[in-house]
């Protein structure tokens, strides 16, 4: 029997306010292709078949509606094209005692994954278009009974938003005080992928670039 490769599923992190691109974040083209469709490309890639998309609100869902084909193929599953990855939606709750955008979309997220059965979650934020497929199993890989997270900890240190985790584990530090992401990785028992890792994978620090503004990038190609 094959091994699971990767995560039972997927939460993409794409609420953001994307104040310092001036424009919404994951829509960015970089060659052709919004920086949402390289990144559920990529995830399709390393093998996930179900994901959940965080969204701010339905006005983002029609942007994207209107910026990359998409097929709905049941009633709340939907398929960006050439993809295997199937993805429902959520909105951030018009009403929460958290301010943090990344800290709702995951509590949100994690609702629906216990809801979806999901042991193990991977992470992803939308503005990491250069996200190689190889690195998601690599973390799912890295979770065992000791550590119940495994964290990309790139050369400019850890990425704490690219992680895998058991759900469980994740809704309880969820629901205790956290306000960060960061703090939400520190209150986990993580393990660190470093590039000591990843590099023997054959992935390069360009994977965990972070494309906040138009020089991010110029100074990355596809």
């Amino acid at each position: 029997m094959m091994e699971q490769p990767v995560a039972d599923g997927v939460i993409i992190l794409s609420g953001g306010p994307s104040s310092r691109m001036g424009e919404p974040k994951s829509l960015v083209e970089i060659n052709g292709k919004p920086m949402l469709q390289w990144v559920m490309e990529s995830l399709s890639q390393s093998g996930f078949q179900s994901a959940v998309l965080s969204l701010k609100n339905h006005e983002q869902w029609q942007q994207i509606l209107d910026s990359i084909t998409i097929k709905q193929v049941s009633a709340e599953q939907y398929q960006i094209e050439n993809t295997d990855l199937s993805f429902e939606i959520l909105f951030d709750p018009a009403t929460t005692n958290k301010n943090n955008s990344p800290i709702i979309g995951l509590i949100s997220g994690v609702a629906k994954a216990i809801d979806k059965d999901w042991q193990t979650i991977q992470v992803v934020p939308c503005d990491v278009p250069y996200l190689n497929p190889l690195l998601p199993p690599l973390l799912f890989n890295n979770i065992s009974e000791e550590n119940n997270c495994a964290v990309a900890y790139s050369n400019r240190g850890i990425e704490p938003l690219l992680f895998c985790a058991n759900t469980n584990s994740l809704k309880i530090t969820l629901n205790s005080d956290v306000s960060s992401a960061r703090e939400v990785i520190s209150k986990l028992n993580s393990f660190k992928v470093g590039p000591e890792v990843w590099s023997l994978n054959g992935i390069t620090n360009q994977c965990f670039t972070n494309v906040n503004s138009l020089d991010d990038i110029n100074s990355n190609s596809k």
